[in-house]
């Protein structure tokens, strides 16, 4: 779970605070019961919020079986996870001092009820809001303020002392997930001077992150990105501004994305795009609709897209394209002809193959995935290069790679590199780059998959799944090449790293790691 920074109370700005509790959604009562007061006792000097930056605050009372709100509502043994409609929050209680019982609740009796303390920040209001709408709420803020364990057997006051300890607050409640729902340990975070941010979605998976014109657009399995109930699986974030936006949503995984002007296409594994019953496996996106692309991909995946000289190049997993099983794996739609065509007269990679990875600099488009002899060409394995003749050219001598291609990165005319498993390139093994002709290493390589690459500067970032690179410790799951030597990125990831995006000054990371490996956690 994603780790917050806490905003403490001073106790003597608390002479005004508003508490705001959430009531749980079902209609049995406890049998016995007793009212408990609550005491909030935070120690002054613990941090720099104040009362005010709070917007509401929940109370759970849980213990044998009972999660509650207020009021007391018995939840039955063992149903303790239910990201369901729990309730909406009461009228605010105006407690005229925090250092005194200003806060009245009955509470199921028994042993160990354990009663914890945790605030929102961000929402603006929270009045009339459930749980789980407060916790889609883009930009909101969770911060577990306090908890401690008593027996209540009869009317008592309760203490709530400060037990907050770095790096332990939730980001979810009861399975019920921060920004989205709970759709997963997927994340996207910003990367900038040394420091990770979370954008505050989360999904089931990230495949694909794509920049332009101050936009971030994402791509992945996950219902209401950033708490927007149109960004479904596509999902748009306003890079200056911090907020998402999704205008409709996509009824599948989407797995890449490019664009060309205002136009924005992806591709995955949906059906029908905003409606669009040809929009099947890729489709186009105006900045207000879907539209299709001739009848759209007849079956299996889109993996990768790129766009030169008004084509799409679409790469993926599938047989044929509008009937046409010439166009396997590989096919480019024309849009001043409105038509699908073969990437090269005579090109085929093969039924059966997939291609992954496609990178454009014009005229030349290199294409990256797990195949072999791509447009009969024996020596093109799992790498190719189409310059715009009539066929898929394998990409300098021998035969080509001997493990699947998943990223690629362009660095000028005819030079490249490329990431994925494949263990003979250069000598190295995960990433190499090919330049005047030739393989050559990329650093020392490393161990394990690479995903994805991004150059920022004069600077390689590589994205993957790997415990190190360079021998460096600091490196797990993304790293970053820096023209002599490799270094870290923010102490690495707990969680391999799937898609990498820049807009010149931040680089954008998304995958299935929940923390950065320093110890602090990410922040936002």
């Amino acid at each position: 779970m994603v780790e917050k920074q806490l905003r403490i109370f001073v106790p003597g700005i608390l002479s005004a605070l508003m508490v705001l509790l959430a009531i749980a959604c079902t209609d049995r009562s406890p049998t016995a019961s007793a009212e408990i007061s609550l005491k909030f006792d935070f120690a002054a000097g613990r941090g720099p919020g104040t009362a005010a930056d709070m917007d509401c605050f929940l109370v759970n009372i849980r213990g044998n079986g009972v999660v509650a709100t207020y009021p007391l509502v018995d939840f039955g043994d063992g149903v303790t996870s239910s990201c369901l409609d729990l309730g909406t929050v009461s009228t605010a209680v105006s407690v005229s001092d925090a250092t005194t019982s200003g806060i009245r609740m009955p509470v199921k009796t028994g042993t160990a009820r354990t009663i914890e303390v945790l605030g929102f920040e961000g929402l603006g209001t929270c009045a009339g809001k459930s749980l789980k709408e407060l916790l889609a709420v883009d930009g909101a803020e969770l911060y577990k303020l306090g908890s401690t364990t008593t027996d209540i057997f009869t009317n008592r006051t309760v203490t709530i002392e400060n037990s907050y300890v770095d790096g332990t607050t939730p980001d979810k409640i009861d399975d019920c997930e921060e920004s989205g729902g709970a759709n997963g340990p997927a994340r996207v975070y910003r990367y900038y001077s040394g420091n990770y941010y979370d954008l505050g979605l989360r999904a089931t998976a990230i495949h694909a992150l794509h920049v332009n014109g101050g936009n971030l657009f994402i791509g992945g399995d996950f219902a209401d990105g950033g708490g927007n109930a149109d960004a479904d699986n596509f999902a748009i974030y306003n890079i200056s501004a911090q907020t998402f936006s999704g205008f409709a949503p996509v009824s599948g995984p989407v797995l890449a994305i490019t664009q060309e002007g205002a136009n924005v296409y992806v591709g995955g594994a949906f059906l029908d795009a905003g409606g669009n019953a040809f929009a099947d496996r890729v489709a186009r996106w105006s900045g207000a609709i879907w539209s299709a692309l001739g009848t759209g991909i007849d079956n299996g995946q889109v993996n990768a897209l790129e766009t030169m000289g008004g084509n799409v190049y679409v790469g993926g997993t599938f047989s044929s394209v509008e009937g046409d099983t010439s166009l396997n794996s590989l096919a480019r739609f024309s849009d001043i002809g409105n038509s699908w065509l073969q990437v090269g007269s005579t090109t085929r990679i093969g039924t059966g193959k997939e291609v992954r990875a496609l990178k454009a600099d014009s005229p030349l488009l290199f294409i990256g995935g797990n195949f072999t002899d791509a447009g009969g060409n024996s020596d093109a394995d799992n790498i190719a290069l189409y310059n715009g003749g009539s066929i898929v050219q394998a990409v300098g001598l021998g035969a080509g790679l001997n493990g699947a291609v998943n990223g690629l990165g362009t660095i000028s005319g005819s030079d490249f590199y490329a990431t994925g498993s494949f263990t003979m390139a250069g000598g190295k093994v995960g990433i190499a780059q090919f330049i005047s002709g030739a393989w050559e290493p990329f650093g020392t390589g490393f161990s394990g998959t690479g995903y994805a690459l991004v150059t920022v500067g004069t600077e390689y970032f590589l994205g993957g799944s790997f415990s190190s690179v360079g021998g460096i410790a600091s490196t797990a799951n993304i790293a970053r090449w820096t023209g002599t030597n490799w270094a870290d990125v923010g102490m690495g990831l707990n969680g391999q790293v799937k898609a990498l995006a820049t807009d010149g000054t931040n680089v954008f990371i998304g995958g299935d790691f929940t923390s950065n490996n320093g110890g602090t956690g990410p922040i936002r």
